[in-house]
């Protein structure tokens, strides 16, 4: 498989629960999820607000309604990013496989991966951003100028700023 290694300059997108204001400490995840193992301080972003949006809705107990949420757009710019959404580059999407490749690729100063929307495996063009927190030192360096751009739930009234890939 191809890892080649390369910077990433751009926007991405999150929808999170709830209506509050931004904190950038609160997008770090130590769950564990399929791009890491518990303890792994890690980013989720889509690379649009659709993306967002639906890969927020993927986590949601099935049953329990997300009361609020809001979608935020940043400016993310990072040195050392793997893309893998390319179906070539990527042979499985099982947890195991996936949590050991991004593991594997932290501990050799990779600072983040571009893969598939889980959501939208039958549309290549949209993908997560996957930030390995611990890889990137100051993440208000890495990740800034947040915008909310959605309420879901009572609406804000203007649209997202996400230029294109």
């Amino acid at each position: 498989m191809d890892t080649s290694v390369v910077p990433y300059a751009g926007q991405a997108a999150v929808a999170l629960e709830g209506g509050s204001d931004w904190v950038l400490a609160h997008l770090v995840s130590t769950d564990g999820n399929r791009w890491s193992h518990p303890g792994e301080p890690t980013i989720y972003l889509g690379t649009d607000p659709e993306t967002a949006i639906a890969e927020l809705a993927r986590h949601v107990p099935t049953g329990q309604p997300v009361l609020e949420a809001s979608v935020w757009t940043v400016d993310v710019t990072l040195d050392a990013v793997v893309d893998l959404t390319r179906k070539d580059r990527l042979r499985a999407l099982d947890a195991q496989h996936c949590r050991e490749l991004a593991t594997n690729l932290r501990r050799h100063g990779v600072q983040g991966l571009l893969v598939p929307s889980v959501a939208f495996l039958d549309q290549p063009d949209r993908a997560n951003l996957v930030v390995f927190a611990d890889a990137v030192g100051r993440l208000d360096r890495v990740i800034s100028d947040p915008e909310r751009c959605l309420v879901i739930g009572p609406p804000l009234g203007r649209a997202c700023r996400l230029a294109g890939p």
